[in-house]
Order: structure tokens, then C-alpha cells, then sequence
């Protein structure tokens, strides 16, 4: 009778581990959704600073090392990359679909996407289409962009 009660009281033990297992999954991967859905709408947020030309909006989605590498292989630090996109172009609209969030670490995601729109600089238009990769972090209860990078998909001209 005390060995059936003790493997009794083991299985029990052992299911209710394996519930608490569960559980903690559970709050991991709903943890992991809210980040990723944190991720998603800062991401489109910046798509609106940039077309608002709004540099101060727009720095805050930078991390003070931001580095971008963009087409022709050129490094630009944040302050270039919020005076271009301030002062130099014109994004008439632009909006990124087929965006994944990999989250990388509770406060880091990897983000992919392509950017598609219409511009104006030095008085001409155009349109674009970009596939870009960032990686973001969570610095102080806010998503931020650490690195991007982005290349121009050839037009079909």
C-alpha cells in the first residue's frame, strides 16, 4: 500500500510537471507573439516617420550606433540616415509588406521585409521597391533599429 501510494503520488507529481511545463510554454510563446506584434507596428510606425519626414519621431527609432548598409555598400551612421531621409528625399509613399519578425532573444528580433513606394529627389520622381533586413533591440521599454540593410530590387524595365 505505501509503494502504490508513493508511485501514486510520483505520477501525479510527474503530470503536474509536465502542466507546469506546459504553462511556462505557453507565457513564453505569448511573450514571444507580444514582441514580435511589438516589433511589427514599431516597424510600420518608422515607415510613417519616414514619409512624415519627421526627424525627430524618426531617431527615436534609431539606436545611438545605428549603422545602415545600403545599396552601393556605403555605412551611414543615424544622424546620416535621418538627414537623408529628412532633407534629401521625398517619399511620396511607400509601405513594406512580406515582413517576418524572427525573434532572436526576448529583447532582439531580426526583421525582413520589402519596401515599396514613390520618391522625389533633386526634382525627379520615381519608384522603388526594396528588400531589407534590420535587426532590432528593445532598449528601455522601446524597439529600436540597431542595423539595416537594403537593396534595390531591379525594376522589370
Amino acid at each position: 500500500m505505501r509503494v502504490a501510494t508513493i508511485v501514486l503520488l510520483l505520477l501525479v507529481s510527474a503530470c503536474d510537471g509536465a502542466q507546469r511545463e506546459q504553462v511556462a510554454s505557453a507565457k513564453i510563446d505569448g511573450a514571444a507573439e507580444e514582441a514580435q506584434n511589438a516589433v511589427l507596428t514599431a516597424n510600420a510606425a518608422k515607415d510613417g516617420a519616414m514619409i512624415a519626414r519627421d526627424a525627430t519621431r524618426l531617431e527615436r527609432f534609431y539606436t545611438d550606433d545605428y549603422l545602415l548598409i545600403d545599396d552601393d555598400a556605403a555605412l551611414h551612421d543615424k544622424q546620416d540616415q535621418v538627414r537623408f531621409m529628412t532633407q534629401n528625399v521625398e517619399l511620396l509613399r511607400a509601405r513594406s509588406d512580406d515582413v517576418k519578425v524572427t525573434m532572436l532573444a526576448p529583447e532582439a528580433a531580426l526583421v525582413t521585409g520589402r519596401l515599396t513606394g514613390r520618391y522625389r529627389m533633386g526634382g525627379r520622381e520615381s519608384d522603388f521597391t526594396e528588400r531589407y533586413t534590420g535587426v532590432w533591440l528593445r532598449q528601455d521599454g522601446r524597439w529600436r533599429v540597431k542595423h539595416e540593410h537594403g537593396s534595390l530590387v531591379p525594376s522589370a524595365e
